[in-house]
């Protein structure tokens, strides 16, 4: 019944989720592209190495490969359970989802860690890159050939003398690696995940306050009940939580990828609202999990 506020966010939910799916792959393919150009002859040992910018770069493309699988998973699950339309909902996907969506908001953890320690301190590498190096090749795997041919000096032994703030040059720019047409993608899903999340900020709200669509929120009942309708309380809260900060990241993210330049501030800004994305994920998640796959 499309006259029925709660069955109208259903539907709008499952177009919402579904097309998301698709800039979900879209975003994969180029973190996967990312990946596959940054990560020539990196060991796990390699992770530990503080000043390699080769490493480094294959390290957020990895963080970012992982977190596209799950939430690629993470989306087909809950778009079967949106799109379903019955009134029993289909547990099974919904238990996936949790559990996928838990390890998603770990592995964007993982990489908002690494973009925060590579640009937030004067000490992060990205504040080591030298003046040569162009919008598509920072951690490449050429650039990494090159480095062993000796051709060009490795990053490993740059000093304070070799750091970005030695070089005054505007025209310097920063990529993950990949070239300008993943860049390209990347800024183009961005700006569409940008208005998704405006678009899920309404749902959740709605879900949580409306009491026409059967409002979560407050908790309501006794005993059992009261700890369920406490916990889908909690879901909706943290789902608008999320949907928030993830208008903020969007926005730091589209500040750096689209102008495809040297940002700092946007970059470490991205990689402190991806640990934020990620906490209130988790509160989500757990909520969810509890919900979908124990009660």
């Amino acid at each position: 019944n499309l006259r029925h506020p709660s069955d109208q966010a259903k539907l709008a939910t499952c177009i919402f989720d579904t097309t998301n799916v698709v800039r979900s792959v879209a975003r994969l393919a180029a973190d996967i592209n990312d990946l596959a150009r940054t990560c020539r002859d990196v060991n796990f040992n390699d992770f530990f190495n503080k000043h390699d910018a080769h490493t480094k770069v294959c390290d957020i493309n990895l963080a970012a490969v992982v977190a596209g699988w799950v939430g690629l998973a993470t989306g087909l699950a809950t778009s079967v359970d949106a799109c379903a339309f019955t009134l029993v909902p289909n547990v099974d996907a919904l238990c996936s989802a949790t559990i996928t969506g838990l390890l998603q908001a770990i592995a964007g953890m993982a990489g908002g860690a690494t973009l925060m320690a590579a640009s937030c301190s004067a000490n992060g590498w990205y504040h080591r890159i030298p003046p040569g190096v162009t919008p598509s090749n920072v951690g490449s795997n050429a650039r990494h050939d090159a480095k062993k041919a000796g051709l060009i000096p490795d990053e490993r032994r740059l000093d304070s003398q070799g750091s970005a703030d030695s070089d005054p040059a505007p025209g310097r720019r920063l990529l993950l690696g990949g070239g300008k047409a993943s860049m390209a993608t990347q800024c183009g899903t961005s700006i569409v995940g940008l208005g998704w999340s405006f678009a899920y900020l309404g749902l959740n709200i709605n879900s949580a306050a409306n009491k026409k669509a059967g409002a979560s929120c407050p908790p309501s009942g006794f005993g059992l009940i009261k700890k369920a309708t406490r916990n889908f309380c909690n879901v909706d809260i943290s789902s608008a939580i999320t949907s928030f900060l993830s208008i903020i990241l969007f926005i730091e993210w589209i500040l750096w990828q689209c102008t495809d330049e040297i940002n700092l501030p946007a970059i470490c800004g991205s990689g402190a609202t991806t640990m934020l994305v990620g906490m209130s994920a988790i509160s989500k998640g757990a909520s969810a999990m509890y919900l979908a796959c124990d009660l």
